[in-house]
């Protein structure tokens, strides 16, 4: 694997848990990958002015140790899959020590710049792209995330059958997307974590808010149809599963009025203590709040 990206965590990145937040892993990620696509002859994969550009359609995250304002970081990857008109591609981001700090698989569509149609790839980029290959990372690969096609069940109407939570609403700012216009996943990423609190404010309300949380360890966001700025959105959320130290969240992110599905965002979480910065069981008045959450139902 080559090195893609350096850098490390501002504080301003990290978030109440004491962290980096997930959003901003994503947007180090989309860098180094921004990066990788220079070597496909994408000198600038987001840009306009390119005839092609890659856009994504999904993200397998993996959150292996946090990382904590002023660790250095550096992101290392390369393709692992290269087909007609898609890619995907890895990601592993190391702490200064070397030790793991989280995993990232990212799936592409090659797409049109004008017509946003899928582009088949030219001559010197699946040269290029050969020459990029890697083995997938195991620290990257999915672990407790099955990796099944879209249900094509989310929408607003099942949202209301299913009677989920809605934990967010607002619209798609012009900064939230790329250069052509769409946005980035680390938005959904961000938006869902932004929303959080909405589901977990009565999971942990039995102890001190300061020392049990919930912190994520892996997700799977599949990006359906990719809204652009000034575009509306609502969050609706249900817990999909959970034992006694884990939780498996499902977010589908909906346009209000049409009731279109935008994208889905699945997510394993564990109970955190934020002494200690070590899984603990859930508490019983935990368990008890998670059934008023419960849709084994859902899909993502």
């Amino acid at each position: 694997m080559r090195e893609l990206w350096r850098g490390n965590v501002n504080a301003w990145e990290c978030d109440e848990l004491g962290h980096m937040n997930v959003r901003f892993y994503a947007e180090k990620v989309g860098e180094a990958l921004s990066y990788l696509a220079a070597d496909l002859s994408l000198t600038n994969a987001e840009m306009k002015s390119q005839t092609s550009r890659l856009r994504t359609t999904e993200l397998h995250c993996r959150w292996l140790r946090e990382a904590r304002a002023g660790a250095p970081l550096a992101a290392a990857g390369g393709v692992i899959s290269f087909g007609s008109q898609s890619m995907e591609a890895a990601v592993l981001m190391r702490h200064r020590d070397g030790a793991p700090c989280a995993g990232f698989i990212k799936r592409y569509d090659h797409v049109s710049t004008s017509t946003g149609l899928p582009f088949s790839w030219a001559e010197r980029m699946r040269e290029a792209a050969q020459a990029a290959m890697i083995a997938p990372p195991e620290e990257a690969c999915p672990r407790s995330i099955a990796q099944t096609p879209h249900s094509g069940d989310a929408s607003l109407a099942c949202a209301d059958e299913l009677d989920l939570l809605e934990i967010g609403r607002g619209v798609f700012r012009p900064d939230e997307t790329d250069a052509d216009g769409e946005v980035r996943s680390s938005v959904f990423i961000g938006r869902t974590s932004d929303g959080a609190m909405s589901l977990f404010g009565d999971l942990f309300k039995d102890r001190d808010a300061s020392d049990i949380a919930s912190a994520a360890v892996e997700g799977r966001l599949l990006i359906i149809q990719p809204p652009r700025a000034g575009q509306r959105f609502v969050i609706r959320s249900a817990i999909h599963s959970y034992d006694e130290h884990f939780s498996r969240f499902v977010h589908w992110f909906l346009e209000p009025d049409s009731g279109i599905c935008w994208a889905t965002y699945e997510v394993v979480a564990l109970s955190f203590d934020l002494k200690t910065r070590k899984k603990v069981a859930m508490s019983e008045t935990a368990h008890k709040a998670m059934a008023d959450y419960h849709r084994p139902d859902i899909t993502p």
